[in-house]
């Protein structure tokens, strides 16, 4: 999927995770073949947009076992990976010398009707993240998504984006107030929900993703209003990209 997609066609997941106690102790928790995994069909779209890079994700949320994130959740029925044999993995792994990226929830700032029983959100400003929606529908409900960088003339979200990108998905919801989630992040202000919405009911957020960043590191305030609000999108930019 875009940037995870393997150069040398190996794909899977290797983990290590290094716990360290108060009591000076520590812990090493790695990946084999005690862990379990699913093959999800929740993510069913074909669709490529922006120049081949991404796939669409139209989600049949029904298909996502409900509660499999809790340590109680019952993985007997899942399957052993398979599992690369010590010494013949062909990379090196080493610790990043980069911070970790940082991950925040987003609210829109603003919302208004777009249409019978759809809601255009507002978040303020360009973000990068990916989003989650969490609707009081019945299950099997349709919603489409769209994601935009801009509104047109009429102040619906241009989905097709000037990068090539038609942000249009489908997504179709499992029990009432159970989340959706977007597994790949995209770049956008603006989100549209068409079907069955109830703006009194219907929370969206977004997780938002960068590196780290100090807002207050460097400021401009001018008298030219044009000038602050380049100065403005300019750092946005560099934050998020």
């Amino acid at each position: 999927n875009r940037v995870w997609n393997s150069g040398d066609d190996l794909y899977g997941i290797i983990a290590e995770l290094e716990l360290a106690y108060p009591d000076g102790s520590s812990e090493k928790i790695i990946s084999d073949d005690s862990w379990r995994c699913f093959r999800c069909d929740a993510y069913r779209a074909e669709r490529k947009i922006g120049y081949d890079t991404q796939f669409a994700e139209d989600i049949d949320q029904r298909l996502i076992p409900a509660g499999w994130r809790k340590t109680s959740f019952p993985d007997s029925s899942w399957i052993a990976p398979e599992c690369v044999p010590d010494g013949t993995y062909p990379h090196k792994m080493v610790l990043q010398e980069t911070p970790p990226l940082e991950f925040s929830e987003v609210k829109p700032v603003m919302w208004k009707v777009g249409g019978v029983g759809a809601l255009l959100y507002d978040f303020g400003k360009e973000i990068v993240g990916s989003a989650v929606i969490k609707l009081d529908v019945p299950a099997g409900t349709l919603i489409e998504v769209r994601h935009a960088e801009e509104l047109d003339s009429l102040g619906r979200a241009k989905f097709r984006l000037r990068a090539n990108c038609d942000y249009q998905e489908f997504c179709t919801t499992s029990a009432s107030g159970e989340s959706m989630e977007f597994f790949d992040y995209k770049g956008f202000r603006y989100m549209w929900l068409i079907g069955n919405v109830d703006p009194l009911t219907a929370n969206v957020s977004v997780i938002s993703r960068h590196y780290p960043f100090n807002d207050s590191a460097a400021s401009l305030e001018s008298s030219d209003t044009r000038l602050n609000g380049i100065w403005e999108i300019c750092r946005q930019a560099v934050k998020v990209g």
